[in-house]
């Protein structure tokens, strides 16, 4: 063996060592195990690297290139270390695209976890000692080609590929095995799907590892469905929506979809935020919707009604054609109506300002067509924007949110921004300023006796900073509300629009949510609950004619454990975000085509489950990763793995959880089956040569 091949095994070998040493560490850190589950994957992607280092011309090169890789990886390991315990997902290159925004929205005021790298960077300059050690040492100084070398080095080169793709094999035989052994419900969220996906990034990383993940996921190996294929799952899917108690109630109105920024409970209260509570109480409430998705991706899921597996409709599918989304089936309906967009951010965030036109709305306003700001924080106070918005305040946008043409039709989407985390300030994101007539009107309300207690009864710490903040963010989107009805009221529009407010996610920021419902585990289905409400005044109206048909649509009058006892008119059906639009078309009477959307109409009977990239699969029952296991409900899931009922639990209760654990699974993958059709549409630009079917 020639002197420069022995160098290259050895920095090879030491490459290798490290990288597994980093990866143990971060699967310690991260999941509490030693390896990924599928940790094959792992090692023929370090084998195949491994094999390049080997080729490499120069000593340097193999060096330099064995430092990169490793530096990479703990730079990637990090990150993920501190995004599973900010949001729960881990870094995906499609975040390449939007790496400003979500260093804005996620970094200031998170604490970061720096002890990862206390324990990594000491190894790093251990590999970079017994590199440059032993190349000083040992250096290579005969570069000459000759046959004997070319031979050998070939002979080594395609030893390590051929290990490399024996592994890949053995692991993709080892994912179906386990697939075969384990589905016994058939359900398509198995590691098997998660493999052809990588939809659930944690999962995949928990299961593949990180060279197996971050390798796999670079390259497209999903062969195209071909079209054949695809247009007999269409026709499969095809089927017109039916008709219900509330299709067409709200034909010809105007539509204002709001999505509230990182909703909760906490926000709802008579005495703080009574515009708020006033729009509540007179609307129908969605007491089961619940959400978990970044703002972008739950905003788009409110517009289209789907999403698809990989990559961001901001930033991704730039070409796609997309007649199915509300903004342009609003505009179907009514032709000569006003479609635009609000947000009181700047219009590039997320390149809303060219992301929303593709979506079919006809202008996005922003903070700099509202001519406002800039402001001590990044947030832009709803109550300002709000007001350079309507007609009836300052009235600075090219569009209103509210026409001044009354008789004109419109349909706008309007996204809050003052509740948006974190809820510390930081230098630079000072939100104190701007808050302080909140906080002594907050701080006035507890020093009178008053105590702040939520929907769900929970009492609310304002001594808690975050807790504070929060309330003040939500008085000041009250004030917003305020302005909006007010606009609404005075050009007599409140009977003929249709207001639907739906949160975009729970308030993770600083564990917010956790905080105020005293939740630890993430598995908790009723910490993702938010609120979500459609105030239409004809709705009500049919309801109170008809209030045979409430049970129907499990309709009820609900007291809630608040300060007030405060009673709504509730709606208790599970809902999500994909539901938004399907629902909206219903009460406009349009009679869509079910294979267009992922969501379901509120109304009708069919429920949607939660399947979000931070996470689960889920409803208001039960939470899983895999589509199997059942990961909230504890009791019944040792007795499914032990064959033994733990203590105080019953068989009356096992019977009654396996039943509501076998429908689950079975729609659940029913929904999956769906989601998988819904994003082969996005992937072949399915729209662009196929018209909607109308009915």
């Amino acid at each position: 063996m020639s002197h420069g091949l022995k160098n290259k095994l050895i920095y090879a070998t030491i490459f290798f060592f490290f990288a597994v040493i980093f990866e143990m560490i971060t699967f310690l850190y991260t999941d509490g195990v030693v390896f990924a589950k599928y940790v094959g994957l792992d090692i023929a992607v370090l084998t195949f690297y491994s094999a390049i280092i080997i080729i490499s011309v120069h000593d340097k090169a193999a060096i330099s290139l064995s430092l990169i890789m490793l530096a990479l990886q703990i730079l990637i390991s990090y990150t993920n270390v501190n995004l599973l315990k900010i949001t729960g997902e881990v870094f995906s290159w499609d975040m390449l695209k939007i790496i400003g925004e979500a260093f804005t929205a996620t970094g200031e005021g998170i604490t970061i976890t720096f002890s990862y790298l206390l324990v990594t960077l000491p190894l790093y300059a251990l590999a970079i000692f017994i590199y440059v050690s032993y190349f000083k040492k040992y250096k290579n100084r005969d570069y000459r080609f000759s046959i004997g070398k070319f031979s050998a080095y070939t002979l080594i080169t395609t030893l390590l590929l051929c290990f490399s793709l024996g592994m890949y094999q053995l692991s993709v035989i080892s994912i179906q095995r386990t697939v075969d052994n384990t589905d016994k419900n058939n359900t398509s969220i198995n590691d098997s799907f998660i493999f052809n996906t990588f939809f659930i990034k944690q999962e995949a990383l928990k299961k593949f590892g990180t060279y197996g993940y971050y390798f796999l996921s670079s390259f497209n190996f999903k062969a195209s469905i071909p079209e054949s294929e695809l247009e007999k799952q269409y026709s499969k899917y095809t089927k017109e929506h039916d008709t219900n108690d509330f299709t067409g109630v709200s034909e010809g109105n105007n539509v204002i979809l709001m999505l509230f920024e990182t909703g909760d409970i906490a926000s709802i209260n008579k005495d703080l935020t009574p515009n708020l509570y006033s729009l509540v109480s007179d609307s129908l409430y969605l007491s089961s919707f619940y959400a978990k998705d970044q703002t972008n991706i739950s905003e788009a899921k409110f517009l289209f009604g789907s999403y698809p597996v990989s990559n961001t409709l901001n930033g991704a599918y730039t070409s796609n054609d997309y007649p199915f989304t509300l903004p342009n089936m609003y505009k179907t309906l009514y032709p000569d109506s006003q479609v635009v967009s609000f947000h009181g951010n700047d219009g590039e965030f997320y390149k809303r300002n060219e992301a929303h036109l593709r979506y079919g709305f006809d202008y996005h306003v922003d903070m700099q067509d509202a001519k406002i700001g800039p402001f001590d924080s990044w947030i832009t106070p709803d109550s300002v924007f709000f007001d350079a918005c309507l007609s009836t305040g300052s009235n600075t946008t090219t569009y209103n949110l509210i026409p001044e043409d009354t008789s004109k039709r419109f349909f706008s989407y309007v996204a809050s921004f003052v509740t948006h985390g974190p809820f510390y300030s930081s230098p630079g994101q000072d939100r104190t300023k701007e808050f302080t007539p909140y906080r002594e009107q907050i701080l006035e309300y507890v020093n009178e006796g008053n105590d702040i207690i939520t929907l769900f009864g929970e009492k609310i710490d304002i001594n808690d900073e975050k807790a504070m903040t929060y309330l003040c963010g939500a008085m000041d989107f009250d004030i917003a509300i305020g302005k909006m009805m007010n606009d609404l009221r005075e050009k007599d529009l409140l009977k003929k629009t249709t207001i639907m407010v739906l949160s975009d996610h729970y308030a993770y920021y600083n564990d917010l949510a956790k905080s105020f419902r005293g939740i630890e585990s993430d598995y908790e289905t009723r910490l993702y609950n938010v609120p979500g409400f459609i105030y239409d005044e004809k709705i009500i109206g049919r309801l109170n004619r008809n209030k045979s048909i409430w049970s129907k649509y499990q309709i009820s009058y609900k007291t809630f454990s608040d300060t007030y006892k405060t009673t709504l008119l509730c709606m208790d059906k599970f809902s999500v975000n994909f539901d938004a639009t399907p629902t909206i078309l219903n009460l406009l009477g349009y009679k869509y085509n079910e294979a267009d959307y992922l969501g379901n109409d509120m109304l009708s009977k069919e429920e949607s489950f939660i399947i979000s990239r931070w996470g689960g699969i889920f409803n208001n029952k039960c939470y899983t990763t895999d589509g199997f296991t059942i990961l909230n409900l504890q009791a019944f899931q040792q007795t499914e793995e032990t064959g033994l009922l733990p203590a105080g639990y019953s068989y009356d209760e096992y019977y009654r959880d396996l039943l509501i654990v076998d429908d689950f699974r079975k729609k659940c993958s029913e929904f999956v089956n769906k989601y998988t059709f819904i994003n082969n549409l996005y992937e072949t630009n399915y729209y662009s040569n196929h018209k909607l079917i109308t009915f």
